[in-house]
């Protein structure tokens, strides 16, 4: 397994993971987390087993805590 912090390159895998998940809202899809951006330093991960996306964590950290 492999974890990697989100960028841009990943922005459709993201979504294709969340759009097909059975808990998947639109609060997790990456348009709505980035147009808040300005609230919060995005700090959003993925967990990959090989090369298969497997979870997405959406995150932010605050004084050195991931939230």
């Amino acid at each position: 397994m492999r974890i990697a912090k989100y960028g841009d390159k990943y922005k459709k895998a993201w979504d294709a993971l969340v759009r097909e998940s059975k808990n998947g809202t639109f609060l997790f899809l990456r348009d709505y987390i980035e147009y808040h951006s300005d609230r919060f330093v995005d700090h959003s991960l993925l967990i990959f087993d090989e090369n298969d996306l497997i979870a997405v964590l959406p995150a932010s950290i605050h004084d050195n805590t991931i939230v």
